[in-house]
């Protein structure tokens, strides 16, 4: 699986790509969440390997930090869902994100996924989540 490298990259590109004033290569055992590095748009580590597929750089950060997976209401697991892609939403849902979450304003990720595929996916995993309360 990925290692410090593919973190210290995603943070490289992070950083470079849009604008952050400085990159982190601080370690993932931290306790400041990878969240507190925001680039410009707003978007978070997570979010920029999330949008650009890079599926060991996920489960890397999530992996060692698993509450970013359920911070911003979840907006990790509904870009996910948008975006259709199994692996990170594998990934996701794993760690804990829960497709029923959103923002006041907005939509949760099973009623944004984008394919059959991403929202059996979900459905299953809520199904088994009932099952397990």
């Amino acid at each position: 699986m990925a290692n410090f490298n593919y973190l210290t990259l995603i943070l490289f590109i992070h950083s470079t790509q849009y604008g952050m004033k400085y990159a982190s290569t601080r370690s993932l055992d931290s306790t400041t969440s990878l969240y507190s590095f925001p680039d410009d748009k707003k978007q978070t580590p997570l979010e920029g390997a999330i949008e650009r597929g890079l599926t060991e750089v996920v489960y890397e950060l999530v992996s060692k930090n698993p509450t970013i997976v359920q911070e911003k209401n979840n907006r990790a697991c509904r870009m996910t869902a948008q975006m259709n892609d199994m692996a990170i939403m594998k990934i996701l849902l794993a760690y804990g994100a829960n497709p029923l979450d959103k923002p006041k304003k907005g939509f949760s990720a099973l009623e944004l996924a984008s394919s059959k595929e991403i929202k059996a996916l979900l459905d299953d995993h809520l199904k088994k989540q009932n099952e397990k309360a």
